[in-house]
């Protein structure tokens, strides 16, 4: 485990207050601790004359459950994308014959990051845990979790089943701090309405096409069925996989400076304004019921930019068989680029775990390939981070966008995703939505003293220290 300065409560409150948790005070933390009783103990103490003298002092101790076997607590995801996290602890705990008792935990994606950071601060947290990538480097900074080189480097676990940038994504300073569990190739998939399509008149779309030729169905729809033409664009991971296709970034990934007013950017993001201020295609704030899934579900909107997952996991059963649809790739005929960025959830190991070993062979049992196909094949989602979940048959078969991109993997890896050098990714997703959103959505002017101002606040973002 590193030396790297504990997760202090301070830290934690300021953290907090960035991503607008709002301020955490003693009985949230208290909820968070065991029971525990105090004890007298005898101690010896060293004085300045040299003279060693008794001293009764307080100590704590956490009451611990007794029994033969070792007890690891796992935090899993809520609700049916958490089931194969926990049908493969039990699977776990019948390899390990009785010796390791995994009791589970929930916690959803809202709130998985406060919940991590209020268990470190306390001590409390979860052996095993799951998270999203976006805060995996920052808790890895700050101590959180258990770094794992020695145990990947003990032959006790196969590190060859995952694919290779996927643990490389899972590492920060060199450090590999957790397994991954599923991977995407970006905010790069789109989803369109086949019947709305043909009702419309108009090409289906389709990866190869400009995006001014994908604006041009989008217009096609609206004007010949009423339906919304398609919504891209919506937070600012989502937009940089847009962006990339057109040659730029709005930062170089894990780098401190603001490329935001860079050409390609500015030409990336005035598309996307124009689609909802100027074609007038994409539902506005007022006209957005519930969101846009559920629009797309309903048959109010035609096409939608998202994640693979996002767009593959519980669709069929949310459009019910009311009309087909179909999935491609973002446009790519403008510059012959496919915006790609890498991300994982992942699973990791608590750095004040009494079972580190126990707990890794855990995480490599949840990330690994049987419990990554069974994940897709019986909830939908991404068949985890291993290629022979991906080139499967069966997955194929079942979800055929998710076979296509699997032939994707065999020959491409994703470009790095766009994680400041500071890893301040909270501040930089908020400055984007308090700044660029209503912009995007017409409620400020689209002119270059607001852009100007955009980029002055980013600038000042990844400027800042580490947390």
């Amino acid at each position: 485990m590193s030396l790297k300065s504990k997760l202090s409560r301070r830290k934690l409150l300021s953290t907090l207050a960035v991503v607008g948790a709002g301020a955490v005070g003693a009985p949230l933390l208290a909820a968070c601790q065991p029971k525990v009783v105090e004890v007298e103990k005898i101690v010896k103490e060293t004085v300045e004359v040299e003279k060693e003298v008794e001293k009764v002092v307080k100590e704590t101790v956490v009451v611990e459950k007794s029994g033969d076997a070792a007890e690891i607590r796992f935090l899993t995801r809520v609700g049916p994308l958490g089931l194969f996290m926990k049908e493969f602890a039990s699977i776990f705990e019948e390899k390990k014959g009785g010796a390791i008792n995994v009791v589970i935990e929930e916690g959803n994606w809202e709130d998985v990051s406060t919940k991590l950071m209020t268990g470190a601060v306390a001590g409390t947290l979860a052996d095993v845990f799951w998270q999203p990538y976006f805060f995996m480097p920052y808790h890895a900074a700050n101590d959180v979790m258990f770094e794992l080189d020695d145990f990947a480097a003990s032959g006790a676990v196969d590190m060859s089943v995952w694919y290779p940038w996927a643990i490389d994504l899972e590492k920060l300073d060199g450090k590999l701090y957790g397994l991954p569990m599923g991977v995407m190739t970006g905010y790069n998939t789109l989803i369109y309405n086949t019947n709305l399509i043909e009702e419309a008149g108009v090409p289906e779309p389709s990866g190869d096409m400009t995006w001014s030729e994908l604006r041009e169905v989008a217009k096609g729809i609206k004007e010949n069925t009423g339906a919304w033409g398609m919504d891209i664009g919506h937070w600012y991971w989502g937009t940089e996989t847009i962006i990339r296709g057109f040659g730029g970034h709005l930062f170089e990934p894990f780098t401190d400076v603001s490329l935001f007013l860079d050409e390609p950017v500015q030409e990336a993001l005035k598309m996307i304004w124009e689609v909802g201020n100027v074609d007038k295609t994409m539902p506005t704030a007022a006209a957005m019921e519930g969101d846009r899934a559920k629009m797309f579900a309903s048959g109010k909107l035609a096409m939608m930019v998202n994640c693979a997952a996002d767009l593959v996991c519980g669709m069929a059963d949310a459009i019910g068989g009311r009309f087909g649809y179909k999935y491609t790739t973002i446009p790519t005929g403008d510059y012959g680029i496919l915006g790609t960025q890498q991300q994982a959830d992942s699973v990791h190991v608590f750095s004040q775990s009494k079972y580190p070993q126990e707990s890794f062979e855990l995480c490599a049992e949840i990330a690994g390939v049987d419990a990554s196909k069974w994940a897709c094949l019986t909830t939908g989602m991404t068949p985890g981070a291993c290629p022979a979940a991906w080139e499967d048959p069966e997955v194929a078969e079942k979800y055929p966008w998710y076979g296509v991109e699997a032939e994707w993997f065999k020959t491409n890896v994703p470009e790095l995703p766009p994680m400041p050098a500071n890893l301040r990714h909270t501040e930089m997703a908020a400055a984007y939505e308090a700044e660029w959103t209503p912009i995007k959505n017409g409620e400020r002017p689209y002119d270059q003293e607001n852009l100007e101002a955009i980029h002055a606040v980013f600038q000042e973002i990844l400027s800042k220290p580490r947390p």
